[in-house]
Formats: structure tokens, sequence, C-alpha cells
């Protein structure tokens, strides 16, 4: 889901999104996703599923392109984005586990799949990046960053600091999470739906993390489908709600990212209107609670 999603905002194609739960998947889901699974993505009535897919389809039909131009070189990064089911699998060795000592036992593995990656880096890029081929988001960036988020986020609990051992990755992790391109492909209480799945399968980071809050404005995957994006194409992106990761790399960039939203909506609308409140056009920015409602209502 969240690697389409990068590919489209990196192209700047307007789309929509319609989140669904994927615990109770809705039947007009389920027949027009032929495995079940999200994404999928329907263009003018044609529906595609598959995330690798989906994102080779939008790299040979919107500009500009994210694969490298020389074929050699592109050939190459498709093979590295092959490697990402088994990387991925790799690093949720690490917390979705049971125990400290399963947690202790994944960190093998992962390092492992992270050591193959430091020197794919090193081989492939040639150049200080920051991203894998260079200065520009490619889609093997998009392939891997949802998994290199969710290791931040899990680590912020474990302390396990396995990055730390591989700086050329531990530095292509930073950039991607400082880059709202991949920060905002994933929808508005991700945190709390990635939090809330790992208390629910009595993994042992749960033990690990705050309690759930609640009375929060923020809706939960379980409540509604709701589409988010810009009007314009017949694009339609359907998947699992998730938040933008607040770990430590992300948490500034995400605050500032809902603040400009709610201001582009002052600006475009006139006011905002919420619990029967107005902000007229000039006055302060609302709070962030405030400007999630807001996203919510676009």
């Amino acid at each position: 889901m969240q690697r389409a999603v990068i590919a489209m905002r990196a192209k700047k194609v307007a789309f929509d999104v319609t989140y669904i739960d994927l615990r109770n998947k809705p039947s007009w889901f389920l027949e027009i996703s032929p495995h079940g699974k999200v994404p999928v993505l329907e263009v003018d009535g044609s529906v595609l599923f598959e995330s690798n897919a989906i994102a080779e389809f939008l790299d040979e039909t919107v500009p500009p392109r994210l694969h490298p131009e020389d074929p050699i070189k592109r050939a190459r990064n498709r093979a590295w984005t092959d490697f990402v089911p088994d990387f991925s699998k790799a690093l949720s060795g690490i917390y979705y586990t049971k125990t400290q000592a399963e947690t202790e036992q994944g960190l093998a593995a992962a390092r492992k799949a992270l050591q193959r990656l430091e020197e794919a880096i090193g081989r492939e890029r040639g150049n200080d990046g920051p991203y894998f081929n260079g200065g520009e988001l490619c889609l093997v960036d998009a392939a891997y960053a949802p998994f290199l988020q969710r290791l931040d986020i899990a680590d912020e609990y474990l302390e396990t600091g396995v990055l730390n051992s591989f700086p050329m990755v531990g530095a292509w992790t930073r950039a991607l999470l400082e880059s709202e391109t991949v920060t905002g492909a994933v929808a508005l209480n991700f945190l709390e739906e990635f939090h809330e799945n790992l208390k629910r399968r009595g993994f042992h980071i749960a033990s690990l993390l705050p309690p759930t809050e609640t009375g929060g404005a923020t809706r939960t995957a379980a409540e509604e489908p709701f589409s988010f994006g810009i009007p314009g194409r017949r694009t339609r992106l359907t998947g699992l709600r998730k938040f933008p990761s607040r770990s430590r790399l992300a948490r500034d960039g995400l605050l500032a990212r809902l603040c400009l939203h709610a201001a582009f909506f002052i600006e475009k609308h006139g006011a905002i209107s919420s619990g029967g409140r107005e902000e007229q056009p000039g006055s302060p920015l609302p709070p962030v609670t405030h400007a999630v409602h807001v996203l919510c209502r676009i």
C-alpha cells in the first residue's frame, strides 16, 4: 500500500485513497482484489493489484521516471526490489516476537539482511545519496521505506540500536523518514493501528508501548472508509488506513505537515468549522488535533 502511494506522491499524481478494515473486508473489495490483499489500484475503470506491479505501471505511464534510465542499472534496481520480501521478514523478526529471547534471535537474521543492503548501497550508488540511487527518490526507496519506517518505530521502544552497525542503511533510513513524500504516504491513524496490532497479537514489544489513548479526534479504520487526495483524475487506491510515524526521525515533520494542510484549507475555503467553531483567514493556525480533523474532511 505505502509503496504505491510513495510512487504516486513522488510523481505528483492526482489520486483518491479508499481505506478498508482488513479484518472485515467489504464485499466490493473482494470482488476487485483477486488475492484479497491491498493495495488495489483502479485507473479509469481498470483494476491493478500487487504493490510491485502497481509501482511498475506507474513508472511506465507517469513521468518523471523513478527507475534509472540506464537499462543495466534499472534491472539491478528491480533485482534489489525483489529482495524486499526477505528483507521485511528479517526486520519484522525483531518486533513480531513473543519474548525477548526471540527478539535476540531475530536480530541475528536482521543483521544479515541489513549487511546485504549495506553492501548494495556501497556498490550500486557511487555517490553521496541520500537515497538508494542518489539525490532523487526511486522505486527501490519506495519499496524499502515502509519497512525501515516500522523498524524505526519499533526500535524506539526495543532500543536495539541495530542500525548503528550499518551507517549507510542508517543514513538512508533517516533521509527517507525526513521526506514528506514518504511520511505523508500513510493515513492518519497508522501509529495507533500499528501499536494496536502489536498489542492484539500479544508480541513482546506490546509491553513496552504507551497505554492506548482514547477520546481523540482521529477515526479508526473500523469506523468507515474515506477518500483522500486531489480531485481531477479517476484514480483510486484502496488500502489499509495507516498513520505517519511519530518516531524520533519523523515527529517534527508530521506536525508541520498537518499544520500546512490546515493553512491550505483556510486559504482555499475561507474558514474551518469544527465543533461549532470557525477560524477566519489570517487567524492563527489551529492546534494539531484540529488539523487532523480537517484532513479527514478534505
